[in-house]
């Protein structure tokens, strides 16, 4: 894995490597708060060959000494030198019970040997670690020593070089030491944990997974938002968030998906319910519609429909009507928020399935396409009902709308379920992400008081004391003198009128709906006169 993946798994699962760093830290304070102190005393023996008149001898014995020494240092820890300290010193263990306490070892290339006891009382680890050094200069002795040679004449002897002493402070547990550790290995279980969550697909996270699950474009990202589900249309409310962007560049694309083929009836569906697919039928239709583009909203889903609510429009009458043959689609459509035509999901009926495979509503989709610029189709989620399947190929196109923490295999089996009845699966969309650029998008987006102050006019008392020879304006640039706007927002003096964008027929007159800069249509359905558009 490279840096940046890595950079990558710990923002997407910095929750499970959070927790192995904790968890790794509580363990190592559990440890040191439940263990037992133990002392570590420490006596240092020198191990020589025995004197000689012949330097050769000598020097064989020298050489012969330090040889033994890892031998030496298996007979210091031995049971049976053990087994002589317990008998000396009348403890309350075996001598393999004190063997496991003793640790000894000796640096290359030296005659020196360490010995260490541990024990809970520091005095009493003293005491056995010099009574042990004394047991082995005794064992030493006993078979170094060949028999009928005089203790000057030995081969090799042992002698106490320093004395253990009780050790002031504990050598068990290092608080310090133990916890470092432990928060060492539980960062680097949490990150194996991601690792391997992250090979097994069990959820997507990103784009890039969302890209490998699904085999087609991402169309577009929507951070998640905590007030989403109170106010769900976003580009109505907050026209210069960074999620009002987000939905505009989701209309960007999916016109540009395909330049050679035209969208015109775009179905929107997701793998579970929840997902977020009537929210983001909603905000793109809004968007839509504020291109100047005629739109028309079909609440296919007749299980548990919720566009119709979001557009402000009663489903007293509805596609359910239209496709038993009980109304006409002209009576049916009403005018929703945004300048959006919503045709709503009627009565609630028995069998959906049948009334959506019916050729009615093929003959309905025919009907119409002449009418409008662009018709979205909420349905159900692919995969607890057929519902989805059956428009699908009714459509130019399809878009997957995924929530961002849904487990792979759904989404994998809404991709095949859509590809088994040769639906053009367009693009997909992740609803939900955590973004960290999310306010830096937010204040790009949105112009602030200080530049709105920048892009407006002068004061009038810099106009007083200004020049009689006011410089003009680029044409290009020029905008009215009552309130400069940026050029691509530029809006005529309140006596003029703006031209009026192309709406169907029965489209309804905009007001600003408390926004100075943002135009919306009224409520109330009347016949604009020619190139009028009224300002409160």
């Amino acid at each position: 894995m490279t840096p940046r993946e890595y950079v990558d798994l710990f923002r997407e699962r910095w929750r499970a490597i959070l927790a192995g760093l904790l968890l790794g830290i509580a363990v190592a304070v559990g440890i040191v708060q439940t263990s037992t102190p133990l002392y570590a005393a420490k006596v240092t023996l020198f191990v020589s060959a025995g004197t000689s008149t012949d330097p050769s001898a000598a020097l064989d014995r020298n050489q012969l000494s330090a040889q033994r020494m890892q031998t030496y240092v298996q007979l210091i820890t031995s049971d049976r030198v053990a087994s002589d300290v317990v008998q000396s010193l009348q403890l309350p263990m075996t001598g393999p019970e004190l063997a496991g306490r003793i640790a000894a070892s000796s640096e290359p290339d030296t005659v020196l040997l360490d010995a260490t006891v541990s024990d809970e009382d520091p005095v009493l680890a003293a005491t056995i670690a010099n009574t042990l050094a004394d047991q082995f200069i005794s064992a030493v002795d006993d078979l170094e020593q060949p028999s009928g040679v005089i203790p000057s004449e030995a081969v090799v002897s042992a002698r106490v070089f320093e004395e253990a002493v009780p050790p002031a402070e504990p050598n068990w547990p290092q608080p310090v030491l133990t916890i470092a550790i432990g928060a060492l290995l539980g960062l680097l279980a949490g990150f194996a944990l991601a690792v391997l969550r992250r090979a097994l697909g069990t959820s997507i996270t990103s784009r890039r997974l969302l890209a490998d699950a699904v085999t087609a474009p991402v169309l577009g990202v929507i951070a998640r938002r905590r007030r989403s589900a109170k106010d769900p249309l976003v580009v109505r409310d907050a026209t210069r968030g960074s999620r009002a962007e987000a939905f505009r560049q989701l209309r960007t694309n999916l016109q540009f998906v395909d330049v050679d083929r035209a969208l015109k009836v775009v179905m929107l569906t997701s793998p579970s319910p929840g997902d977020g697919t009537t929210t983001v039928l909603a905000n793109l239709a809004l968007t839509m519609a504020e291109a100047g583009q005629r739109v028309l909203v079909v609440e296919a889903d007749l299980r548990r429909p919720r566009a119709a609510d979001m557009f402000g429009v009663q489903r007293t009458y509805g596609l359910s009507n239209v496709l038993a043959r009980r109304a006409k689609a002209h009576d049916v459509v009403q005018h929703g928020e945004g300048g959006v035509d919503v045709l709503p999901s009627g009565p609630i009926p028995p069998n959906p399935g049948q009334l959506l495979a019916s050729p009615r509503m093929v003959e309905l989709l025919d009907e119409l396409r002449p009418a409008y610029d662009a018709i979205l189709l909420d349905t159900s989620p692919v995969l607890p009902v057929a519902d989805a399947t059956v428009l699908a190929p009714l459509a130019d196109g399809v878009v997957l709308v995924v929530r961002a923490g849904t487990r792979a295999h759904r989404v994998e089996a809404a991709r095949e379920a859509l590809g088994a009845v040769s639906a053009r699966l367009v693009g997909t969309v992740l609803v939900g992400l955590r973004s960290r650029s999310a306010r830096g998008d937010q204040r790009y987006a949105a112009a602030t008081p200080a530049t709105q102050r920048v892009l407006a006019a002068p004061p009038a008392a810099a106009t007083a004391t200004a020049a009689p020879q006011v410089p003009q304006v680029p044409p290009a640039r020029q905008v009215p003198p009552a309130r400069q706007v940026p050029p691509a927002r530029q809006v005529p003096p309140a006596p003029q009128a703006l031209p009026a964008a192309p709406r169907p027929a029965h489209s309804v007159p905009a007001t600003t709906n408390g926004n100075a800069n943002v135009w919306r249509p009224s409520p109330v359905p009347r016949t604009p006169a020619p190139g009028e558009r009224r300002r409160v």
